[in-house]
């Protein structure tokens, strides 16, 4: 129950910044290229979560981590809300300090919530779902706040989101827990060829989310949404990932996590296709529902994916390396191309650019199976069993 409420108060920050980020940056003089830089500076924080992960995993255990930074990432808001000033360097300087103490959480909470979990997806699932609800909450009523109040707001109601999280984070416990130092083999040994062909095909999934995450509620503009309705419409798209984690224990009992990408990867192509070729308000709404499929069945298939290539070793690292490589690589890439891209098109056409790379993903995600951690045991049972020439001379 902790687990799932840490993620509530984590995933309400995000229902605030995903959706208002861009607008709120926009209102302070920002051009659309400096917010695509802006965001793609957010991500660059994000390969430092592969240090978060193995300080987890050398010497502190998850939750021990995860509480260090949280009370980082709320002394970086109270700095940002009450003590710089909402333009220049220095507020640079202080969103970039929220961006690296913000980057290894959720690698840190999956890390905790998949240990909680084990071999079973619907139990981690429905710890996550609470978050999602958490996303919907917030991004529904900040549509309206926001209309209402100014969005000049956006930083005290992050702050006020971070609050809760650090004061459930600070209660957490780590579950069952390895020290590398108890381990035969290193991390970096441990990925094989199979690992980043598989890899990539995630980076590249999440790169085609570039265009939703720098420039959805831009698209509603576009599209005449009315502001006080944009939150509603990013909340369709949480509900529908809400549905799908509630159901993933059947889904995962019925398919493989390899059906299941291969479903999310179908999904997301749909969904840009629909927004590039005919953003029309009902297509849009209606579009939303693919979210549930694109984000949350790709997100516990891939997890569920890392689980049976680890083999419990090395947790941390693990989700820390997932999530820096879909984090960094695509949305380095992605969101700063997505901002120069929308200073000469349209949003909906933007979209339709990333529409190949989906294709390659799903592609490359066809022709590489992941080799999982039973596979590589048997195989490397079968090679030892297998008498060497070199036996029969005396």
């Amino acid at each position: 129950m902790g687990m799932a409420i840490n993620y509530f108060f984590f995933y309400a920050g995000f229902g605030v910044f995903l959706p208002f980020f861009s607008p709120y940056l926009a209102s302070l003089g920002f051009s659309k290229a400096q917010i695509g830089l802006i965001y793609t500076s957010f991500s660059f924080f994000a390969v430092f979560a592969p240090l978060a992960g193995r300080l987890s995993d050398k010497r502190l255990g998850p939750a021990r981590t995860l509480k260090i930074f949280a009370v980082g990432l709320v002394v970086s808001l109270v700095a940002i809300t009450f003590v710089l000033p909402k333009a220049g360097f220095a507020f640079l300087l202080g969103l970039w300090a929220y961006a690296l103490l913000r980057a290894p959480i959720g690698s840190l909470q999956d890390t905790i919530a998949m240990s909680i979990a084990g071999e079973q997806p619907r139990k981690y699932s429905h710890m996550r779902v609470v978050g999602s609800i958490g996303f919907a909450i917030t991004s529904w009523f900040c549509g309206y706040f926001f209309d209402h109040f100014g969005i000049e707001r956006f930083f005290p109601a992050l702050l006020i989101m971070s609050i809760p999280f650090l004061i459930f984070t600070l209660r957490l416990r780590d579950p069952e827990w390895i020290p590398e130092t108890a381990l035969n083999k290193s991390f970096w040994q441990d990925l094989s060829p199979s690992w980043w062909w598989w890899l990539s095909a995630m980076v590249l999934h999440w790169f085609c989310f570039a265009p939703f995450h720098y420039g959805f509620t831009f698209l509603l503009s576009e599209q005449g949404v009315a502001k006080s309705w944009q939150g509603a419409v990013w909340s369709v798209g949480v509900f529908a990932e809400i549905l799908v984690f509630l159901f993933s224990g059947s889904l995962f009992k019925r398919w493989t996590y390899r059906q299941l990408l291969f479903v999310a990867f179908f999904a997301n192509l749909f969904r840009w296709l629909i927004l590039g070729f005919h953003p029309a308000p009902g297509l849009i709404w209606a579009t939303q529902i693919l979210h549930g499929l694109g984000f949350a069945l790709f997100y516990t298939s891939a997890l569920q994916g890392i689980a049976k290539y680890h083999g419990g070793r090395y947790r941390a690292s693990y989700q820390a390396l997932f999530a820096t490589s879909i984090a960094f690589f695509s949305n380095i890439f992605g969101i700063s191309l997505a901002g120069q891209l929308h200073q000469h098109l349209s949003m909906s056409q933007v979209y339709l650019c990333f529409v190949p790379v989906q294709v390659i993903a799903l592609w490359i995600l066809k022709k590489n199976p992941l080799v999982t951690f039973a596979e590589r045991s048997t195989q490397s049972r079968f090679h030892d069993s297998m008498v060497r020439p070199s036996e029969f001379i005396e």
